[in-house]
């Protein structure tokens, strides 16, 4: 027996739009050849779904369409089909904002409330900014920072607050340099944290794990996380 599809969910971005929905199987946890795996996706320009077209997408319950002309609307529909090809009944027609073509590094940038800290002692900064824009659920940042003094300091350097929240279990991609490192430009670990509150910070280390600040260098990080 095909999952049930509960609710359907399209969101237009950048000339292309995500698909979501959610679903009950009823054999969820149970043998693979019992569960849903497979599903179906229905979508058009057209809120009758004429001229639509079909693909067939594997678990998680996501897909993005690409290459969408700009101002335009896109609407969809899924059912579930299981191992031995059964397929389940439709969900309704969802539709979400219209396609985008403004990119999402393009427009101004937000200036951020600049945060930072150390795990253990203390850590003062000059020269500090932090800027940020969120398009849809993702969220990009940059920021730069000179340590001029630090106390006791080990641990993580921790930048921040961005006041959006990284969501729970999102994804994210960050990069960070010490500009002014041994040979310049050196390239330093960097994590997207939920820093409570509702803000996200990010964390720098060494890639070796070990403290990463130094007096007199400049900091560089940029980088970008899905928020709730």
């Amino acid at each position: 027996m095909p999952a049930t599809i509960n609710t359907v969910t399209v969101e237009g971005g950048y000339l292309q739009a995500t698909i979501t929905w959610t679903y009950t199987d009823p054999y969820e946890g149970g043998p693979s050849k019992l569960r849903t795996e497979i599903f179906i996706i229905e979508y058009s320009l057209s809120a009758d779904l004429s001229g639509s077209q079909t693909i067939t997408v594997a678990a998680p319950n996501n897909t993005v369409i690409r290459a969408i002309p700009a101002g335009t609307v896109l609407y969809a529909r899924v059912h579930a089909m299981d191992y031995y090809g059964a397929h389940g009944a439709w969900s309704g027609i969802a539709s979400g904002a219209e396609v985008s073509a403004v990119s999402p590094w393009s427009g101004s940038f937000l200036a951020g409330t600049f945060a930072i800290s150390v795990g253990a002692g203390s850590i003062s900064a000059s020269g500090t900014t932090l800027r940020y824009r969120v398009t849809g659920k993702a969220v990009f940042f940059h920021s730069q920072f000179t340590i001029s003094a630090l106390t006791g300091a080990s641990g993580r350097i921790r930048v921040g607050n961005i006041p959006s929240q990284i969501r729970s279990g999102g994804k994210f991609a960050a990069n960070a340099v010490d500009v002014t490192g041994a040979g310049s430009n050196i390239l330093l670990a960097a994590a997207v944290v939920d820093a409570g509150g509702g803000n996200t910070a990010i964390d720098l280390y060494k890639y070796d794990g070990t403290f990463a600040g130094v007096v007199g260098h400049q900091y560089m990080l940029s980088g970008l996380y899905e928020t709730s």
